[in-house]
């Protein structure tokens, strides 16, 4: 059985894309810096998020397979690896007992650089899976299948680690391999023809359910370090339905305020230096900043992560924008 794949869209839907990658980036900045019970919340659901909304907008017949890698490779890799160094470099100095470099049992990329890694890879597999198989549903569905349980069992049979986020690869392909299945599906659902009142009572619904499942099990899934708990489902789950209320959030931000739309998108359009940096000021913030309220401290974090970050990518932008995947 073939099967017709969702790809891509208007400007319409590029812009809600960046809305979505930009609310994301702004739940993972929090997840880093904030405590329990909103860590366990984030967590369940915002790095699904960006393997499914990637997985949504990607067009498998839009590219030949070696230049759809050679475009990743540019996109992700080359970014990874000045990242990577640069990140390394300046640990070296003024955080040295962390020892960054060689951390294997926990993944051998800094901070949240493991993303990068591992999109590049899930894509590549999966653009090769759909070239093989030529758009084959079931071979498609039966290879998802044996990817979540592949992951959870790599969990248990190693223990602590994951080196080169082998585990972590077969956790996420899932998400990105069943949003472009289901693409036209989600993306139908997504814009109903639903007043802005629904979608944020929608959007509030789909939230809430996760924030009531980690609450009640006071555990969340960790894709960084293949962080899976049990019954798996039941966590794939609850990061489908919390991702598909930042879908309605931000459908309903799309269509309501052009000022946060455009804060939205601007952030969306430029994820990579977020996520590769925030994790470094995090740490060299608590080491050399001191603070007698945690309120405050967590705060001045927040300054300091979206000041640097912002900072950075409009240099990168202007400079050297072979740093963003540009």
């Amino acid at each position: 059985m073939c099967f017709k794949f969702y790809s891509g869209g208007g400007e319409d839907r590029v812009v809600l894309y960046d809305i979505i990658k930009g609310i994301g980036i702004m739940l993972m900045v929090l997840g880093h810096t904030c405590g329990q019970p909103l860590y366990n919340w984030i967590y369940s659901f915002h790095m699904p998020l960006f393997f499914i909304v990637s997985g949504l907008f990607f067009s498998p017949n839009k590219y030949q397979f070696k230049a759809f890698v050679r475009k990743r490779f540019k996109q992700l890799v080359i970014p990874l690896f000045i990242f990577t160094t640069f990140i390394i470099g300046i640990a070296s100095i003024f955080i040295p007992e962390q020892n960054i470099v060689g951390n294997l049992g926990r993944g051998i990329l800094p901070g949240a650089l493991w993303f990068l890694f591992v999109l590049f890879v899930v894509q590549v597999f999966y653009c090769l899976f759909i070239k093989c198989l030529k758009g084959n549903i079931w071979a498609l569905l039966f290879i998802v299948f044996i990817s979540v349980f592949a992951g959870s069992w790599l969990k248990i049979c190693s223990y602590r680690t994951n080196f080169l986020y082998v585990g972590t690869i077969f956790s996420a392909f899932p998400f990105y391999a069943l949003a472009n299945l289901f693409g036209l599906n989600i993306i139908k659902i997504i814009h109903m023809q639903i007043n802005n009142l629904k979608l944020w009572v929608l959007a509030a619904i789909c939230l809430l359910f996760p924030l009531v499942v980690v609450l009640y099990t006071c555990r969340t899934m960790s894709l960084w370090n293949n962080e899976v708990p049990s019954p798996v489902m039941l966590y794939y789950m609850i990061a489908c339905v919390g991702s598909f209320g930042i879908f309605f959030l931000s459908k309903a931000i799309e269509s309501s305020n052009k000022h946060i739309v455009s804060i939205l998108s601007f952030l969306g359009k430029n994820t990579l230096p977020i996520v590769a940096l925030n994790q470094l000021i995090i740490d060299l913030s608590t080491k050399y900043i001191s603070c007698d309220s945690h309120v405050c401290f967590k705060m001045l974090q927040q300054v300091l992560i979206w000041s640097i970050c912002l900072l950075v990518i409009k240099f990168c932008n202007c400079h050297f924008r072979l740093a963003v995947g540009k």
